[in-house]
């Protein structure tokens, strides 16, 4: 079965939809409806285990029809991205297995969204403590250099007399 129309394309025997012009969805999230909230335990390395970048993925040729076996020509397409299993290994939940046994990234990749803001916060923390540490040494290194500066005053002033 394939639905066509100039704006909407609808294969259900591949799962593929196209359309062409803006297309509007939600995604609900609302917090009522949601409940034992946990937070990434380690977002950051769960990204850096991910192989990022392109690859060429094998899609099936748009406009072809299927030979006596039901088997569709294919083709391969240059795109970028996140491998299944890669994000599957690193953090629980995030893919699935399609019926036809291909692993999928839940929700089109809104999960994979999430696990990147978990990571860039990780970051900022990380960040936020080692900036602090490097303002308390450097007040602390400050304070002894105006001690030293004070005592080689104090030496030359008795030097002097």
């Amino acid at each position: 079965y394939k639905a066509t129309s100039s704006k909407i394309t609808c294969q259900p025997s591949t799962g593929d939809i196209r359309t062409y012009g803006h297309v509007t969805f939600g995604y609900t999230s609302d917090i009522r409806i949601k409940r034992n909230l946990e937070e990434f335990s380690d977002p950051l390395g769960a990204v850096c285990q991910l192989r990022t970048g392109y690859y060429e993925k094998q899609r099936i040729i748009e406009g072809s029809e299927a030979d006596e076996n039901g088997a569709y020509p294919t083709e391969y397409v240059k795109e970028s991205g996140f491998i299944a299993q890669d994000l599957e290994k690193a953090v629980d939940g995030l893919v699935y297995e399609s019926e036809s046994g291909l692993k999928t990234i839940k929700g089109g990749g809104f999960e994979v969204d999430a696990l990147l803001a978990g990571a860039i916060k990780q970051l900022k923390r990380e960040h936020d403590e080692e900036i602090s540490a490097m303002k308390a040494e450097m007040a602390a290194l400050k304070n002894q250099v105006s001690q030293l500066a004070a005592l080689v005053q104090d030496t030359l002033a008795q030097r002097g007399n």
